[in-house]
């Protein structure tokens, strides 16, 4: 059940991320951008601190995760929120708020980044599932009421940037390493409630730490003209 909840936001999330990009004015990535495709030529150089000051306000890029760190949807990104430009010590902060309704299931996400040097990306996220009819139907199954319509999820980021794109003249991604800290203030009273059958389901405790390494590459003019970025991780 949760499998497909998560596939079917993923699925919302990513469309809302995608039209988002899509419809965001080219001034307002180019702070972002202009850093990653920066050109030798007098010519470019110009452009690009143009650019820069027009967008000096716009958006911060990329996105957050609902997990409250660098990305799009459940996916992270190499690249740290709003770094701001070279020499940067502290960058701007950035928040978001997700919303997002899977028929009678619900979830919100708010989160919040900081960025460092522009190498260190702090973050956190609190994220509210809410569970539509799961209450009821686990009472007509076993029973048993857990008394609980909704659940919450707290996320503590840290993420360093190891090395930038394109470092030692060559046409490297950027690798960026990050540590998560995951609490669910909901589940243990939830667990109570069942009499511990969750462990049956895999279920150990209500927190627990994920460690990433994250690798993104830009193509500037991929599709049809237009930036596409690559990235995987584990």
């Amino acid at each position: 059940m949760f499998s497909i909840r998560s596939l079917a936001a993923l699925a919302v999330i990513v469309s809302l991320t995608a039209a988002a990009w899509a419809e965001a004015p080219s001034t307002v990535t180019s702070e972002w951008l202009t850093s990653l495709l920066a050109d030798t030529s007098a010519e470019a150089e110009t452009a690009t601190e143009a650019e820069t000051a027009d967008a000096g306000d716009g958006l911060p890029i990329p996105f957050h995760t609902i997990g409250g760190y660098g990305g799009a949807a459940f996916t992270p990104i190499a690249y740290l929120v709003n770094p701001g430009p070279a020499g940067t010590v502290v960058g701007k902060p950035a928040a978001s708020a997700t919303f997002v309704r899977l028929g009678s299931k619900d979830l919100q996400s708010v989160a919040v980044t900081q960025t460092f040097f522009r190498r260190i990306e702090l973050g956190y996220a609190a994220n509210r599932l809410g569970l539509g009819s799961l209450d009821n139907d686990i009472r007509k199954l076993a029973g048993v009421d857990i008394n609980r319509s909704e659940v919450y999820l707290h996320h503590f980021n840290i993420r360093g940037l190891l090395i930038e794109e394109n470092s030692f003249d060559l046409p490297l991604p950027a690798l960026t390493a990050g540590v998560h800290f995951k609490y669910n203030d909901t589940i243990e009273k939830i667990y109570d409630r069942l009499g511990g059958i969750l462990s049956g389901l895999g279920y150990e405790k209500s927190n627990g730490v994920d460690y990433t390494l994250t690798a993104s590459k830009m193509f500037p003019e991929l599709a049809f003209g237009r930036p596409i970025v690559i990235t995987g991780g584990g």
